[in-house]
């Protein structure tokens, strides 16, 4: 469950700014979500995953822009209200503003315990992610949701338990080794591994 705080002073704010703790934060419409930092074992996973991205999504689009906590935003409502997943793709750089994306063709989202992942959902349909992969380090598992008009389904994975993301990019975790395998579309084998 999600901890509230009702008041937080100016001087707190600043303080967080100073010491760089504001860095998880997000503003939901005017509302402040102050998420604590991920721990090392998340960061080293998501840095894993992003340079995989970034390699398989450049494959078939090599101006595709991958990157880790940049904010999904509207233009018109920027500051005020923006989400952060772990990682953002965006095949088209036009996305790309210079303090956030407008929209991402995929967005990564790394459970911690008591995040807002499925929260975010309806937020990131209005500003018209095309796929949100949610991966579950605890839970062990890895599920993949495409927008369809202002909502998302779950994407089936195939016979050999692979999700297909539109990118170009598949995933798949491996319940036998605990790790989630990414590979390009239509490349034979185990795919690379993420711990």
């Amino acid at each position: 469950m999600p901890k509230v705080v009702s008041i937080v002073t100016d001087e707190e704010l600043e303080q967080r700014r100073r010491l760089g703790l504001d860095r998880f934060d997000e503003i939901w419409d005017g509302v402040l979500h102050m998420a604590p930092p991920p721990d090392s074992e998340h960061q080293e996973f998501g840095g894993i995953l992003e340079s995989l991205l970034r390699r398989f999504a450049r494959d078939d689009h090599p101006d595709a822009y991958v990157a880790h906590e940049v904010a999904v935003a509207d233009p018109a409502r920027w500051p005020e209200d923006y989400r952060t997943p772990d990682l953002v793709v965006c095949l088209d750089r036009a996305d790309v503003a210079p303090k956030f994306v407008v929209r991402a063709d995929l967005a990564v989202e790394i459970r911690s315990p008591e995040d807002e992942t499925f929260d975010k959902f309806p937020f990131y349909a209005r500003r018209g992610v095309a796929e949100i992969l949610v991966v579950d380090r605890q839970g062990r598992g890895v599920e993949l949701y495409r927008r369809r008009e202002s909502q998302y389904v779950l994407v089936g994975a195939d016979v050999q338990g692979w999700l297909t993301s539109e990118i170009g990019v598949q995933f798949r975790w491996d319940a036998a080794i605990g790790t989630l395998q990414v590979k390009r579309r239509g490349d034979g084998g185990p795919g690379e591994a993420v711990r």
